[in-house]
């Protein structure tokens, strides 16, 4: 086990790791990428997804989610026509595609993946609103929505 450290804190927390043993995750509200047991900070925000490439995903509470590539930070493009929308993300393959969540126009959360910067919205059952989790090298997404019962409804 390696210990990375925090930011000047004592909660430091793991999110993802890939398959050469990068680990995204984040301290104290601040985005951080290890690898080879070396911690690089990357701003604010939280990084649940990590690809092989070493490029991180995420989203700042409140923000339009990110995609951290060679060091860069760039924005994705909500749905939302309220102030840039809220937008999160959650996963993060090798094809540079993104899942996780933004509002729609109306307000309303719904699931979404980004590839490139075009954003589109994979649907979930019943129309309800919902977040993509995670995605795989072969594009397929998971994820989470209350069903039309009210019921909690995995999807993939």
């Amino acid at each position: 086990m390696t210990v990375l450290g925090t930011r000047g804190g004592i909660i430091s927390q793991a999110r993802a790791v890939n398959g050469n043993g990068d680990i995204a995750g984040g301290s104290h509200g601040d985005v951080f990428l290890g690898h080879h047991g070396k911690r690089t900070d990357l701003g604010r925000g939280e990084a649940p997804g990590v690809n092989g490439c070493g490029e991180s995903a995420g989203s700042p509470s409140g923000c339009p989610a990110f995609v951290i590539s060679g060091g860069t930070r760039t924005t994705r493009p909500g749905r939302s026509r309220c102030a840039g929308g809220f937008s999160g993300a959650a996963g993060i393959n090798h094809h540079h595609q993104i899942v996780g969540g933004s509002d729609n126009a109306q307000g309303y959360g719904h699931a979404v993946m980004w590839s490139s910067a075009t954003i589109t919205g994979p649907g979930t059952p019943g129309g309800t609103p919902g977040a993509g989790s995670a995605i795989n090298d072969l594009g397929q997404v998971t994820g989470g929505a209350p069903t039309a019962c009210s019921c909690a409804a995995a999807a993939r």
